[in-house]
């Protein structure tokens, strides 16, 4: 299995339970303290129906469990399980690009706030062992190291997920009131992710993308055009005078690494099989199996949910702890 089969089985295994835009501002919610229905109601806009179903989803999938409450126990309170939590630092690598490149002016996006030195943050994705900044440049991925059966079963490294398809719902103006509409309308489509991601390597021609991921022609041709107006990717004619098109990230599509590099380590730690070797990305610059980390940029520590406050935004103050 090469390295971008690697890839996509990971991250998009991940996307398999994530890559729906609800789903992304449901988890969000539970990171700014919702955990009851009206919160999520409140602070989305939310129809009852789409929340009862993205939060029994993300149930389903142990990334929450909930409670009951009230006199009856008949109602519940849901909460982020540890699974649920560790998907922090790629939310707040969604964070970092949504307030960078859909809300330079900060007009919507909150504030990080980092309790541990008490200081506003912009997180940066660093090597959890020498504490670098890290770029795409910076990374060495080779093909997984093969398993007890000499890799016969490496492309079932990955746990089989439910993938449910979903419509694609556009962005609307009115979506620009809460931080991640874009993000999670964007990108949190699986089939977008998966294009983004597959062009991180190199510039994808529409047979490419067909060939790599399996994906149908209209659905392609869907996303590329959002994708390309949105100015994630590039396209140019492959050679002169051509009339077919290839695809290259912007430096806005490039920024999404962050994001995708915390996804990955994600679905690496709790999507694949006790049996089956671990990703095998390693740091150039201190030569260390990848460890990649969201740190502060004030004070260089990780960030974590517990530290860490959303503030001056449209949900107002809050942070994510476990219970």
């Amino acid at each position: 299995m090469g390295q971008a089969q690697w890839w996509e089985l990971t991250v998009g295994s991940a996307l398999n339970v994530i890559g729906d835009k609800w789903t992304c501002l449901v988890l969000g919610g539970a990171f700014q303290r919702c955990q009851r229905f009206e919160d999520w109601q409140r602070l989305l806009g939310i129809s009852r129906s789409i929340l009862s179903k993205r939060l029994q989803w993300l149930v389903d999938n142990e990334l929450m469990y909930k409670r009951p409450y009230g006199p009856s126990g008949r109602r519940h309170t849901y909460h982020l399980s540890r699974k649920g939590l560790d998907l922090y630092p790629w939310l707040i690598a969604a964070w970092r690009w949504e307030r960078r490149w859909a809300d330079p002016r900060g007009s919507t996006v909150a504030q990080l706030h980092h309790q541990t030195c008490n200081q506003p943050t912009q997180p940066i994705l660093s090597c959890a062992f020498c504490g670098e900044a890290i770029q795409f440049a910076d990374i060495d991925i080779r093909p997984p190291e093969p398993s007890g059966d000499g890799g016969a079963n490496d492309e079932g490294a990955i746990a089989e997920q439910d993938y449910r398809r979903r419509k694609l719902v556009r962005p609307r103006a009115q979506d620009s009131g809460h931080w991640a509409r874009v993000f999670a309308t964007v990108l949190a489509d699986r089939w977008s992710g998966l294009i983004v991601m597959t062009t991180f390597a190199e510039e994808q021609r529409f047979d490419d993308y067909c060939r790599q991921l399996g994906i149908a022609t209209n659905i392609l041709t869907d996303r590329l055009d959002m994708l390309t107006e949105f100015g994630i990717l590039h396209s140019e004619p492959y050679q002169q005078g051509a009339a077919r098109l290839q695809y290259r990230l912007s430096e806005k599509g490039e920024d999404m690494y962050p994001i995708f590099m915390m996804l990955h380590e994600w679905a690496d730690h709790w999507l694949r099989k006790p049996s089956s070797p671990p990703g095998n990305a390693f740091h150039l610059s201190c030569g260390h199996r990848l460890r990649p980390q969201m740190s502060c940029s004030e004070c260089g520590d990780a960030l974590d949910a517990r530290d860490v406050s959303f503030v001056q935004g449209p949900a107002g103050s809050g942070s994510a702890i476990a219970e």
